[in-house]
């Protein structure tokens, strides 16, 4: 459902822009690139051309900044009408014009949004999801995203009760709205805490959600799935992909058209895990032992290097590596007998600390001997 476009790194990777002068010629270079395929960009394709396609993606935070910049310095970019970019390269004439058309696409795709598009999408998710009830009303009510100009797009959402089987209730938290999900959403914090008082796992079913987000949902045993397009009902659907497309919208999609849509089945592999068991629980545990295992490494590592002497010989575990360093150990030094297990023992490859035998080669004391031909003698 994803357009991709050749420019970058690596697929999929997320970019932090700093508002320095190399940054910002990335974002007149992009902008270029785009403008050079459609004189117009309204807010939202901008953000979709260089945040959600392509190989080198940007914040749309950090993205947003960064143009504001550039119209303030008159690089790269002119924005006529609010919310409405325009290639620079335009006479007035034809950037008003181009500015219009865009402007009147946006109204459409507002008002086609505005339908019953989100009872439409519970629906879809509900194919998949053993939806049981709404989870009454736990969200916080957020302000509308601003498109353009005096258009605005509502941001619904609801919370929906699931069957979690033997996991107990799951938490259905489902989301249709332009702007990414990021972790600073009160309602993101309002389902978590509906979770936490119902005694549930919750899973997510938005259009995009942020890198950083994905960071907290990992810390908290919460599932995040994405389906990318714009949905709108089917009354607007027929004129409106072609529509939005000539002005580098995001695709616009009805929601029937997600039924056995990878995303849907993405949400019921997600729930599926969940009833699976408590991933929570899971995962503090995995976390516990990662902690323990790294302070034991750590402390191990502490002794065997006490005082600055190599580790010598082979040490209790070591296997395969122990005799492998002994076979690669150059002529002429010196090995143990046995491995140094604690700092005392470590002082034994100091060759001040060696006690000194005659007729026994170069301080070789009881116990050790000289690698190569004279130690074989």
């Amino acid at each position: 459902m994803e357009e991709v476009a050749a420019v970058g790194a690596a697929p999929g990777a997320d970019v932090e822009l700093e508002q320095n002068d190399g940054s910002l010629d990335y974002v007149e270079a992009r902008l270029e690139r785009a403008f050079a395929r459609r004189a117009v960009l309204p807010r939202h394709a901008v953000q979709y051309r260089l945040c959600e396609v392509g190989r080198h993606r940007l914040d749309p935070r950090e993205l947003t900044r960064g143009v504001q910049t550039l119209v303030n310095a008159g690089r790269g970019v002119r924005e006529v009408v609010s919310g409405i970019y325009v290639d620079p390269e335009l006479d007035e004439h034809d950037a008003g014009h181009c500015a219009d058309e865009a402007l009147g696409v946006v109204g459409r795709v507002a008002a086609g949004v505005n339908g019953g598009v989100l009872g439409n999408l519970v629906a879809a998710a509900a194919s998949t999801v053993a939806v049981t009830g709404e989870a009454g009303d736990h969200l916080t009510e957020v302000a509308p995203t601003y498109l353009a100009a005096d258009v605005v797009l509502p941001r619904p959402s609801t919370l929906l009760r699931a069957d979690g089987g033997l996991a107990g209730r799951i938490l259905l938290w489902v989301t249709h709205e332009l702007p990414w999900l990021y972790p600073d959403d009160p309602r993101l914090w309002g389902a978590l805490r509906a979770a936490h008082l119902d005694g549930a796992h919750l899973a997510v079913f938005a259009r995009k959600i942020a890198p950083a987000t994905f960071a907290v949902f990992k810390a908290l045993g919460v599932r995040g799935t994405q389906y990318y397009a714009m949905l709108v009902d089917a009354a607007a659907h027929a004129s409106l992909p072609d529509t939005a497309a000539s002005v580098g919208w995001a695709p616009v999609r009805r929601p029937a058209d997600l039924h056995g849509s990878p995303a849907l089945q993405q949400l019921g592999a997600s729930v599926a895990a969940l009833a699976a068991g408590d991933a929570r629980a899971d995962r503090a545990t995995d976390v516990g032992q990662t902690v323990r295992s790294a302070i034991a490494r750590i402390r191990h590592s502490r002794r065997c290097h006490a005082g600055g002497a190599p580790r010598v010989g082979r040490r209790r575990g070591a296997g395969h590596a122990g005799r492998v360093a002994r076979r690669r150990r150059p002529v002429g030094t010196w090995t143990g007998v046995r491995a140094p297990h604690s700092c005392d023992d470590a002082r034994l490859g100091d060759p001040a600390r060696r006690p000194e035998r005659a007729g026994r080669g170069f301080g070789a004391g009881p116990g050790l001997r000289r690698s190569g031909p004279a130690g074989d003698r």
